[in-house]
């Protein structure tokens, strides 16, 4: 893991400023302690800070090849490095280090703009041609690694997050309302918006090229789904079973030391168990508690820790939130309000103490159809819907507009608030239901209100890039592909892997994420819906994959995911904050939300009237934000 950034006038090739490069390079150093490096040509600059993984001695960068035409900046690992290395040898190429980054250049000697299909792993890398005057930036095919970038003036400047982009003072800092819709919508914002008109996301599976005159950008990599009804899930959960162990084996490759993140749920609990059968010994492992049994998870975790016999490590989660809440939003660089964010963050500070890599349990449950609460909703909207009620949601919404004043924390009010939430979505196409359901729907808080723009506007905006992706794998004839494949494609990369990459990087390791093998994802688009989601088993072919390899108490208990309790935290430690950062004159002034609205959000909060933690906080992160750059 590192940081890279870059800048090339490709217009007038006018000189880069070194300086600005080290800036750059600067703000990002929590990504690359251990070492920086420029690159300069005529009209570019490249830089990178390393954090050292593979080959500690001879890994730096930028690197180029043996005659100084190709150079690299990279960011990640690539996984299958050790054949490559075997392949272009047998060309030719004679590589002079042990790194995966080597690779990269040869590889990009050899095959050009086709080489990202060569790689198994996770990266973000910019590739300077000097033969044929070009930038050649890719990411990883599912998005684990971040690339932002912004053309403006004939110049295109590239970064690994926020905060080294941003050090270049030419990008416009004008906000762009259709990120900021989804930004109040999923917490985070959905690629390829920013927060930032000027900026944009690299797609996952996407690359840009860039030379004189011209910025290119094009999708290299795409999931079909081509359900196999001939295989049994006998069959493919022994491919499952056989493609994690070797992405796990792959992904334990390292010269340091490396452990993982254990919930004590399905996905880390396999994780860890593959590390310890493929080491025998010595894996690390990393668990957060918690004082409210709602959330603690322990019980679980200390077992299978036990069991394998684990060296492990684990803290009962009390955040200092005060002292850490902005550092949090720092580390963002746009905002972004993820409440499972904080755990990661305090587990990755425990994690730093003893290792510099992590493997987690993420990505599973979008590419397996694991969040089986969501999918039971759905597929008793498709029920409603098509046993003819469609017509009648309205009619039924509006019957239950009484309810809208109760309050949601009571029972009465809470069953309402979902019957609402049931009807609400039939009366929508299938494609719009995921966006909708994130939405905080209380009337006097969604985004629209917040705004004070027109709903369907705003929400057009928000839930754009998920549309897209669902009508791109709509119409096959099953129902769970089109939203796992829509989730896949937004926020699995936008949030997921953002909270991942941000909050490990916060503390300087590297988070891998083995279930995200895109080979997995591609054996995914193979399995027909009634065996990922079986009756009332989420992520069913999986489960049968690892049966015997869990204890029972683990195959048997529900998804649980990192819960934390936003309500207490605004009526507690973050009330006065909240107060001060959200009714001052200067968040007035900004006019960015109806002031209204938000004191409505505050004052029926801390009374204990409704549950509105979340949103609460959607607006504190932008307001840390929002200070932070001015």
């Amino acid at each position: 893991m590192c940081g890279i950034c870059g800048v090339f006038d490709y217009v007038h090739r006018k000189p880069v400023a070194p300086r600005l490069i080290e800036d750059m390079c600067a703000a990002m150093r929590h990504r690359g302690p251990d070492g920086t490096g420029t690159f300069e040509r005529e009209g570019l600059c490249l830089g990178h800070v390393r954090l050292s993984i593979i080959d500690l001695t001879h890994g730096a960068q930028p690197m180029s090849n043996e005659d100084g035409a190709i150079t690299v900046v990279f960011n990640g690992e690539i996984y299958n490095h050790l054949e490559l290395r075997d392949e272009l040898a047998a060309n030719g190429h004679v590589l002079k280090t042990r790194s995966d980054t080597e690779v990269l250049v040869h590889l990009y000697e050899d095959h050009g703009f086709e080489m990202c299909h060569k790689l198994i792993g996770e990266f973000a890398f910019a590739i300077w041609d000097d033969r044929e005057q070009l930038l050649f930036a890719a990411r990883d095919r599912l998005g684990v690694k971040p690339l932002i970038y912004a053309v403006s003036d004939g110049r295109f400047a590239f970064a690994s997050d926020f905060n080294a982009l941003m050090t270049d003072r030419r990008i416009s800092r004008e906000l762009d309302d259709d990120g900021l819709a989804s930004y109040l919508t999923f917490q985070t914002i959905l690629a390829p918006r920013t927060i930032y008109r000027a900026v944009h996301k690299l797609p996952p599976g996407h690359y840009a090229v860039v030379r004189k005159g011209d910025v290119r950008v094009v999708r290299y990599w795409d999931v079909e789904f081509a359900p196999d009804a001939s295989r049994s899930v006998e069959s493919f959960a022994e491919e499952i079973d056989d493609l994690l162990t070797d992405s796990v084996r792959r992904q334990m490759i390292a010269d340091v030391d490396l452990g993982a993140f254990l919930s004590g749920g399905l996905d880390s609990s396999t994780i860890v168990t593959k590390m310890t059968r493929l080491a025998g010994r010595g894996v690390k492992t990393f668990s957060i508690g918690f004082k409210d049994q709602r959330y603690d998870e322990s019980k679980f975790y200390k077992m299978l820790a036990a069991q394998l016999g684990v060296e492990h490590h684990e803290f009962v989660f009390e955040p200092h939130l005060l002292e850490d809440v902005a550092d949090i939003v720092r580390h963002f660089g746009e905002p972004c309000s993820i409440a499972s964010a904080f755990p990661i963050y305090y587990l990755s500070k425990l994690a730093s103490e003893h290792v510099k890599v992590v493997l987690t349990g993420d990505g599973v449950d979008e590419i397996f159809a694991g969040y089986h609460l969501y999918y039971h909703y759905v597929r008793r909207v498709r029920q409603f819907q098509r046993c003819g009620g469609t017509p009648l949601a309205k009619p039924m919404l509006a019957a239950l507009g009484w309810t809208k004043s109760l309050r949601t924390t009571s029972r009465i009010g809470n069953t309402a608030r979902r019957a609402r939430r049931f009807l609400e979505l039939a009366a929508l196409p299938e494609e719009r239901w995921l966006p909708y359901m994130r939405v905080n729907r209380s009337p006097k808080t969604t985004p629209a209100a917040l705004l004070g723009r027109d709903a369907d506007s705003v929400l057009h905006a928000a839930e754009a890039p998920y549309v897209d992706a669902f009508r791109r794998a709509n119409g096959t004839g099953d129902w769970v592909w089109p939203r796992s494949y829509g989730e896949m494609m937004t926020t699995l990369p936008d949030e997921m892997f953002q909270k991942l990459d941000r909050m490990t990087m916060a503390h300087s390791i590297e988070g891998r994420v083995p279930w995200c093998d895109y080979r997995l994802v591609e054996l995914a688009g193979k399995i027909p819906a009634d065996l990922k989601m079986h009756g009332r088993i989420g992520k069913y072919v999986v489960r049968r994959a690892v049966a015997d390899q869990l204890p029972p108490a683990i195959m048997k208990r529900p998804k649980v995911g990192f819960i934390v309790p936003l309500d207490d935290w605004f009526r507690g430690e973050l009330r006065t904050m909240t107060y001060d950062l959200l009714t001052d004159a200067s968040f007035k002034q900004s006019g960015i939300f109806a002031q209204e609205v938000v004191e409505h959000i505050i004052t029926e909060h801390m009374a204990e009237r409704q549950r509105f933690g979340s949103a609460i906080w959607n607006l504190v992160a932008f307001e840390l934000w929002r200070r932070a750059q001015a």
